[in-house]
């Protein structure tokens, strides 16, 4: 199935288009993908240069791509005041505002195309649409323009945006470079912020523009102001009633600035006619971005007439299956739909998103890190006097209004705030004081929770509140692990935090490439991989770098063997033994026997390494051998200060004789195998890891020459760090969301 629709309805649709343009007397060539990829040799990088950029680039400009929504995010997962106050402000009539504010494109446009024409044209000169790429800045919180990848975003970069990646290392141009359609007014803006723009493909120039919206803004804003009221200040403080001359100044101060003037004598509370003056402000201009091109659904019970539809050259049937033995479900739609009807104009709705979405930025680019939430034509911050940020409110178009006003209630701000995403947010007032109409005073405190989709009422605000989306927070802070590493004698935090997505792939940490996880004493690793795997080369970097990778450091190293291939270990020891805790090393050829621990503890140091490297054969041919060895990977090694790490080909040696080794491990190492791959979907079943996902790690792994897995079992570990990979100094460390 692609997007509901299985492969044969959309075979069948490609079949019936050949079939038209055949018929009209167009020669059809075609090429099936599979072949084209072949014949033009592409790789996967230049097949999604070619879908991304080439395509992009060759095709005409789509008024539609310039429109979008509104821009929702919450800044922060939470927050509380301390000594500062937060504030929840919301814009007057924001789309209202902007459409009556602002000009718009009139008439025709004049259409600029190819890269060296519209390099011809001064951008600030420019009203109307730019195709173009565009390279974002690196230090914006806020940034301009947006992006559609699987969401509306506002990236800095563009990978990070399509592969939803949490921490940016792109630093090739291309790998950061937006390409898209935005409006003018929007890209000037971008250009004063730090944008670049790289090359423009196509333009729409209006060279006529006007106010279109001003007399149909003022005449529902005045139905809606009436509607709305006696203002508060109206009424006289002493006897409550309406002071007629204090009317009079109101409508007086209307006029003055918004140009509107209001009759007095129709100043009176309708809600009715308000909601329906303000849904007739705010709903125009999504009018004229109604999509024609939109699938209509039909339930058919007469043959004849599902016939008659099939058959229809006028409408093309993209879906149809029976729902039973005499209903069938259709979906279709008009095939010269995409012929704009005449009360349609995608610029225009562009331009009035576009402004609606500069005002709002305006506003999170003042307040920068103090920002917590922002939704569309709303935010709530953190009101800094000391930065300056403090916002002034009011009461006409666009100006802010508090949205934690109450008339009956002393003032009222936000102690604590929770998010959980977009449109999913709680909030505690502080406590104020509350006059009932009887003149009663009450000392209360709010609690507000926001989440789209539900009503909340019952049982559903029972559980869904702001104790709930906290938690939700400190789940979250929990999977952080702040990790310190010595690096030139400074010390760095690493948040090692990182949610994967789509290739399952993500480096941690800021500035670096590289975080070191020890593992934590006492522990039992088990490498394991075939010949030529790396597990040699595993091993010796684990105690080349052992200060940083084991906790506490060693001081011995005991490696049992069966062939002698240690030299450069031995050497290593020996270079570093003046600033090394590791000073001490002893080899023990295993030939002739494993010896037990009983002679090993004779050779232990305060801590010590033991290495079991690759015994399995010895220890299968005599049971003594066998005892030996499962009892220095489990019983008698946990009760000692050593450090076991059991190297082995398989997990499966000796038909289940070694499994003490396999299930006391609290680390394990699986090294990369391209011929069977049983033993690591072994360990990820037993762990309960997806094998969808484990695929697309061994994928991912499987890259290196010596890959392998961590699967970390440690009770000590951090559960956000469970499997991962690059756990060297050198390397860069992936950790895998499983």
């Amino acid at each position: 199935m692609v997007v509901n629709e299985t492969f044969y309805t959309l075979r069948e649709r490609t079949r019936r288009l050949t079939e038209e343009f055949k018929r009209q007397g167009y020669v059809v060539v075609e090429m099936w993908e599979c072949d084209f990829i072949r014949d033009n040799k592409l790789t996967q990088h230049g097949l999604k240069l070619l879908r991304q950029r080439d395509f992009f680039i060759n095709i005409h400009l789509n008024p539609r791509d310039a429109l979008f929504g509104g821009r929702v995010s919450p800044a922060v997962m939470y927050a509380e005041s301390g000594d500062k106050k937060i504030r929840y402000y919301d814009f007057t009539s924001l789309y209202p505002f902007v459409q009556k504010k602002y000009q718009y494109p009139t008439q025709h446009p004049t259409i600029i195309r190819g890269v060296e024409n519209c390099a011809r044209y001064n951008i600030d000169h420019i009203f109307g649409l730019i195709k173009c790429k565009i390279l974002p800045p690196t230090n914006l919180l806020f940034p301009v323009l947006p992006y559609r990848a699987t969401k509306l975003t506002f990236p800095l970069c563009r990978t990070c945006a399509d592969t939803l990646c949490d921490a940016c290392t792109h630093v090739d141009e291309e790998e950061r470079i937006l390409f898209g359609t935005w409006t003018s007014v929007e890209i000037q803006t971008a250009l004063q912020h730090g944008y670049v723009i790289r090359e423009i493909y196509e333009m729409y120039n209006y060279e006529h523009r006007e106010k279109i919206f001003d007399t149909y803004v003022n005449m529902f804003i005045k139905l809606k102001q009436e509607s709305s009221g006696v203002p508060r200040h109206c009424y006289d403080d002493d006897t409550g009633e309406i002071d007629d001359a204090k009317v009079n100044e109101y409508v007086a101060e209307y006029l003055k600035h918004e140009g509107v003037k209001l009759d007095a004598n129709k100043i009176t509370y309708n809600p009715g006619q308000r909601t329906v003056m303000k849904a007739l402000l705010n709903s125009l201009w999504g009018k004229l971005a109604q999509n024609e091109d939109t699938a209509v659904v039909s339930f058919i019970d007469e043959f004849e007439e599902l016939l008659q539809l099939v058959n229809d050259n006028s409408i093309d049937v993209t879906s149809l299956d029976f729902i039973s033995d005499d209903v069938a479900r259709t979906t279709h739609r008009k095939t010269g739909s995409l012929i704009t009807l005449p009360n349609r104009n995608v610029v225009i709705a562009s331009f009035a998103t576009a402004y609606a979405r500069l005002e709002l930025f305006k506003i999170l680019h003042c307040l920068q890190e103090d920002v917590l939430y922002y939704d569309t034509d709303s935010v709530i911050y953190v009101e800094n006097v000391a930065k300056g940020h403090v916002l002034k409110t009011g009461s006409y178009l666009w100006q802010l209004t508090d949205e934690l006003v109450d008339k009956k209630a002393s003032e009222k701000w936000i102690e604590l705030f929770s998010a959980a995403g977009p449109k999913a947010y709680s909030y505690r007032t502080n406590e104020y004081i509350y006059t009932h109409d009887d003149g009663a005073r009450e000392k209360k405190r709010d609690e507000i929770t926001h989440v789209k989709g539900f009503t909340l009422k019952g049982d559903t605000k029972k559980k869904s509140h702001l104790k709930v989306l906290r938690n939700v927070y400190e789940i979250e802070k929990r999977k952080f692990a702040h990790v310190t590493r010595n690096l030139h004698a400074q010390i760095i935090k690493l948040l090692m935090f990182k949610r994967l997505r789509k290739n399952f792939v993500l480096h941690s940490g800021n500035n670096l490439k590289c975080c070191t996880i020890p593992f934590e004493h006492p522990f039992m690793m088990m490498v394991c991989g075939p010949s030529q795997s790396g597990k040699s080369y595993f091993i010796e970097n684990i105690i080349k770098n052992h200060e940083k990778l084991i906790t506490p450091r060693i001081d011995k190293l005991i490696y049992l063997y069966t062939v002698d291939k240690y030299d450069s270990i031995k050497q290593h020891i020996r270079d570093n033994k003046q600033t090394s805790t590791l000073k001490t090393f002893e080899f023990i050829d295993c030939n002739q026997g494993i010896p037990s621990m009983e002679i090993i503890k004779e050779k232990l140091g305060e801590n010590t390494l033991l290495v079991l490297d690759d015994l399995m054969v010895v220890a299968t041919t005599d049971t003594t051998n066998l005892r030996h060895l499962n009892n220095i990977a489990s019983r008698d090694s946990h009760h000692s200060n050593t450090f076991v790490i059991y190297v082995c080909q398989n997990l499966n040696f000796g038909s289940g004789k070694l499994r003490n080794c396999r299930v006391n491990s609290q680390y394990h190492i699986m090294c990369k195998s391209l011929t069977d791959c049983r033993d690591v979907e072994m360990i990820a079943t037993n762990k309960k890891i997806n094998q969808n996902k484990l695929h697309k790690i061994l994928e991912d792994v499987g890259k290196k020459q010596y890959g392998y897995i961590v699967f970390d079992g440690c009770p000590k570990g951090y559960d956000n760090a469970r499997v991962r990979t690059g756990i060297f100094p050198n390397d860069e460390t992936v950790i895998y969301d499983v």
